[in-house]
Protein backbone atom coordinates (compact mmCIF):
# COMPACT_ATOMS: atom_id res chain seq x y z
CA UNK A 1 0.00 0.00 0.00
CA UNK A 2 3.08 2.63 1.00
CA UNK A 3 4.35 1.90 -2.39
CA UNK A 4 1.14 2.51 -4.31
CA UNK A 5 0.74 6.09 -2.83
CA UNK A 6 3.94 6.70 -3.13
CA UNK A 7 4.04 5.74 -6.80
CA UNK A 8 0.61 7.72 -7.18
CA UNK A 9 2.32 11.02 -5.48
CA UNK A 10 5.66 10.45 -7.54
CA UNK A 11 3.37 10.23 -11.25
CA UNK A 12 1.29 13.17 -9.84
CA UNK A 13 4.10 15.21 -8.93
CA UNK A 14 6.24 14.53 -12.07
CA UNK A 15 3.50 15.68 -14.36
CA UNK A 16 2.37 18.82 -12.80
CA UNK A 17 5.34 20.09 -11.34
CA UNK A 18 6.68 21.29 -15.07
CA UNK A 19 2.88 23.33 -15.08
CA UNK A 20 3.61 24.42 -11.86
CA UNK A 21 6.91 25.98 -12.89
CA UNK A 22 5.90 27.29 -16.34
CA UNK A 23 3.34 28.88 -14.43
CA UNK A 24 5.37 30.54 -11.96
CA UNK A 25 7.62 31.81 -14.51
CA UNK A 26 5.14 33.02 -16.38
CA UNK A 27 3.63 34.76 -13.27
CA UNK A 28 6.91 36.45 -12.71
CA UNK A 29 7.35 37.27 -16.19
CA UNK A 30 10.82 35.47 -16.78
CA UNK A 31 9.20 33.67 -19.98
CA UNK A 32 5.82 34.01 -22.00
CA UNK A 33 4.53 30.55 -21.41
CA UNK A 34 1.30 31.22 -23.26
CA UNK A 35 2.51 28.49 -26.02
CA UNK A 36 3.11 25.81 -23.23
CA UNK A 37 -0.39 25.97 -21.44
CA UNK A 38 -1.61 24.29 -24.50
CA UNK A 39 0.92 21.61 -24.64
CA UNK A 40 0.49 20.77 -21.03
CA UNK A 41 -3.43 21.06 -21.28
CA UNK A 42 -3.07 18.82 -24.27
CA UNK A 43 -0.70 16.05 -23.80
CA UNK A 44 0.94 15.88 -19.92
CA UNK A 45 -2.12 16.34 -18.23
CA UNK A 46 -4.19 13.77 -19.67
CA UNK A 47 -1.16 11.50 -19.36
CA UNK A 48 -1.52 11.84 -15.40
CA UNK A 49 -5.49 11.14 -15.88
CA UNK A 50 -4.43 8.05 -17.74
CA UNK A 51 -2.09 6.41 -15.21
CA UNK A 52 -3.50 7.47 -12.20
CA UNK A 53 -6.50 4.97 -12.61
CA UNK A 54 -4.31 2.47 -13.81
CA UNK A 55 -2.11 2.96 -10.39
CA UNK A 56 -5.52 2.72 -8.44
CA UNK A 57 -5.66 -0.51 -9.92
CA UNK A 58 -4.86 -3.22 -7.39
CA UNK A 59 -4.55 -6.00 -10.28
CA UNK A 60 -2.62 -3.91 -12.37
CA UNK A 61 -0.12 -2.62 -9.10
CA UNK A 62 0.15 -6.73 -8.84
CA UNK A 63 1.22 -7.14 -12.23
CA UNK A 64 3.57 -4.47 -11.78
CA UNK A 65 4.94 -5.70 -8.32
CA UNK A 66 5.44 -9.23 -9.14
CA UNK A 67 8.45 -8.18 -12.26
CA UNK A 68 9.96 -5.77 -9.84
CA UNK A 69 10.16 -8.71 -7.36
CA UNK A 70 11.94 -10.86 -9.84
CA UNK A 71 14.34 -8.83 -11.01
CA UNK A 72 15.16 -7.88 -7.23
CA UNK A 73 15.50 -11.51 -6.55
CA UNK A 74 17.96 -12.28 -9.51
CA UNK A 75 20.06 -9.42 -8.68
CA UNK A 76 20.45 -10.43 -5.12
CA UNK A 77 21.63 -13.58 -6.39
CA UNK A 78 23.84 -12.09 -8.75
CA UNK A 79 25.44 -10.17 -6.19
CA UNK A 80 25.64 -12.82 -3.80
CA UNK A 81 27.39 -15.08 -6.10
CA UNK A 82 29.89 -12.11 -7.37
CA UNK A 83 30.61 -11.86 -3.48
CA UNK A 84 31.25 -15.48 -2.80
CA UNK A 85 33.48 -15.48 -6.56
CA UNK A 86 35.18 -12.36 -5.52
CA UNK A 87 35.85 -13.88 -1.52
CA UNK A 88 37.18 -16.90 -2.93
CA UNK A 89 39.29 -15.31 -5.44
CA UNK A 90 40.51 -13.30 -2.72
CA UNK A 91 41.65 -15.80 -0.43
CA UNK A 92 43.29 -17.43 -3.16
CA UNK A 93 45.71 -14.62 -3.61
CA UNK A 94 46.40 -14.17 0.05
CA UNK A 95 47.25 -18.06 0.57
CA UNK A 96 51.47 -18.08 0.89
CA UNK A 97 52.79 -20.34 -1.40
CA UNK A 98 53.51 -24.10 0.03
CA UNK A 99 56.66 -26.22 -0.49
CA UNK A 100 55.53 -30.15 -0.86
CA UNK A 101 58.23 -32.49 0.32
Amino acid sequence: MQRKISLIIATDFCCWIPFVIISLLHSLSVLDATPWYSLFSIVILPINSVVNPLLYDNKLMNCIKKPVQTVTDLSARRLTTFSISSRSSAAAREEPDTIKE
